[in-house]
């Protein structure tokens, strides 16, 4: 039998936004509203069209490391997406909004991780373009994704521990749930410290790049990098919002109005996705071979 939200999560001295969104979550249920299934339908068929291309590049590259990052990412995002489409039916029913929220908060980090290894991989390949104070251009993706596993971690927790107290069968308080919530915020705001630093080093990366006459006007590589740094920068405008949203709190006047999420997140990413299946790091991004090449060429110059 489906899990149904409780109708008394209770408030005390809430504020006329808590109020408000309180007010939503117990006449709707755990979303706050009824998800549009229009969007819902077009974000799982973007999505949906995104992972499958996705896939077809990395079997036929053999790009195995978009597979685990930008490929689990954009199939996560369909499924989450997907959810919504069920939601719109039963907005009432507690454990799917549980599983499309935990998923869509976490899915961009897989993205991040993309562009982290997308980075790494580069700066072996070109490593007397990295900025000067990055001395092992191979401890690029381990370090950025070291922060993207915890920011992961932090916010799964949060995210799980706030769900499941707004959907307990027992008398929820809705301080409760967002202090949880603010646990999602501490990881959101790790994930975009990380992010601010990635796109600080990719930027200054890029511009050596375009010093050293690698990025001559029409080239492929060129292309591929504004398309990963817009890309980037999409997620990094959402990760704010979701860092604001859940600093507003979970049961929050953000969280409980749907076209926020389409705006913010779910129009976010999948222009980010969009872009990276348009200039597949499985295409662009040098090979192991050449990675291994110049990283041993390097390290010959650095010991000589």
């Amino acid at each position: 039998m489906p899990l149904l939200v409780p109708r008394d999560i209770t408030a005390t001295n809430p504020s006329a936004s808590t109020l408000e969104a309180l007010n939503k979550i117990n006449q709707y249920g755990p979303y706050g509203y009824e998800p549009n299934l229009g969007g819902a339908i077009v974000f799982t068929i973007v999505f949906g069209i995104c992972s499958a291309f996705i896939l077809y590049r990395v079997f036929a590259r053999r790009a195995w490391w978009v597979l685990a990052t930008l490929g689990v990412g954009a199939v996560f995002e369909c499924a989450g997406n997907a959810v919504r489409i069920y939601g719109h039916w039963h907005a009432d029913v507690v454990n799917p909004y549980i599983a499309q929220q935990v998923i869509l908060v976490l899915t961009p980090a897989f993205i991040a991780a993309c562009h982290f290894a997308t980075l790494g991989k580069l700066g072996q390949a070109y490593p007397h373009q990295l900025p000067r104070f990055i001395r092992k251009p191979q401890w690029i993706t381990a370090f950025f994704v070291i922060l993207d596993v915890a920011s992961l971690g932090i916010q799964g927790a949060g995210s799980g521990l706030a769900g499941s107290t707004e959907a307990s069968d027992t008398d929820a308080d809705v301080d409760t749930v967002n202090n949880y919530g603010l646990i999602v915020v501490g990881g959101l705001a790790l994930q975009l410290v990380g992010y601010l630093v990635f796109n600080v080093v990719f930027v200054l990366f890029s511009l050596r790049l375009h010093r050293a006459g690698l990025l001559d006007s029409g080239s492929r590589l060129r292309a591929f990098l504004i398309a990963t740094w817009s890309a980037s920068a999409l997620i990094l405008i959402r990760s704010t919002f979701r860092t604001v949203e859940m600093a507003l709190g979970w049961i929050g006047p953000v969280a409980t109005r749907e076209w926020y999420y389409l705006v913010f997140d779910a129009t976010l990413v999948a222009a980010s996705i969009v872009l990276l299946t348009l200039y597949s790091p499985a295409d662009h991004v040098p090979t192991g071979e050449v990675v291994q090449q110049q990283a041993e060429k390097y390290i010959d110059e650095e010991q000589a």
